[in-house]
């Protein structure tokens, strides 16, 4: 039994375009925000065997690098634009990352075709099972990209596909044939919408050839809109 984890971390520039007051008010020094979140990754790499993340800023990148983890990324061709203000990140490229404390081997990274800002990233921890990070479109667009990210996952004996799939747990198991999903029991949601801690349940995790169970959906302190979800994995 071993563990890994998801979270989308919400890229700053993401936040002030799409009003995310509660993030935004709650942590307004971006450089505190990410030092913290570089921090409870690194806690959490000693004891996971790897954590996915969605919606990195380069600088976010440089954050994990400092705490020693090991860290795969891809980054999109798009690079988001602040609307108003400019803000305070020196590198605004958007990344998928994993981060592991065992060495990584980056295996394959795509962009989705019809959505510049959305792909997955592919690597394996040690002798580990391949792990797949992601972040879907929503609604229609993201159908044709579960389908591709489910093909490609079935070519591997064991892999665990983690990420935000902006889609509820029914729809990514229709679209992922083949694929084991954690069903989430309720409790915390994973992307949270108020400050009030309502939210949905829309960051997923699914494997091959190994059993996986939802952990935890721990309380991020609103570091992101979305919360952090821990899996259990066996064989």
């Amino acid at each position: 039994m071993f563990t890994v984890a998801t979270w989308n971390v919400l890229h700053r520039v993401h936040a002030e375009n799409w009003n995310e007051d509660h993030v935004v008010a709650t942590w307004p020094d971006e450089a505190v925000r990410m030092a913290r979140i570089a921090r409870w990754v690194a806690m959490a790499c000693e004891g996971d065997l790897a954590v996915a993340l969605q919606e990195v800023s380069g600088d976010q990148v440089e954050a994990l690098r400092r705490e020693g983890l090991e860290v795969v990324t891809h980054a999109y061709a798009r690079v988001p634009r602040a609307r108003g203000a400019s803000t305070a990140l020196a590198d605004c490229s958007e990344q998928l990352v994993i981060a592991s404390r065992r060495p990584l081997e980056r295996l394959h990274a795509e962009s989705a075709g019809d959505d510049p800002g959305k792909g997955f990233l592919a690597a394996r921890a040690g002798s580990g099972p391949v792990l797949v990070c992601t972040h879907v479109t929503p609604r229609e667009k993201g159908k044709a990209q579960l389908h591709r990210l489910a093909r490609y996952a079935r070519g591997f004996h064991q892999v665990l596909v983690l990420g935000d799939f902006n889609a509820t747990a029914g729809e990514v198991a229709a679209a992922c044939e083949g694929l084991a999903l954690a069903a989430h029991g309720g409790g915390r949601p994973t992307r949270l919408s108020s400050p009030a801690g309502e939210g949905r349940w829309i960051d997923h995790g699914l494997a091959r050839g190994l059993s996986i169970r939802v952990g935890s959906v721990e309380d991020c302190g609103f570091l992101s809109d979305h919360n952090p979800v821990r899996f259990e994995v066996g064989g």
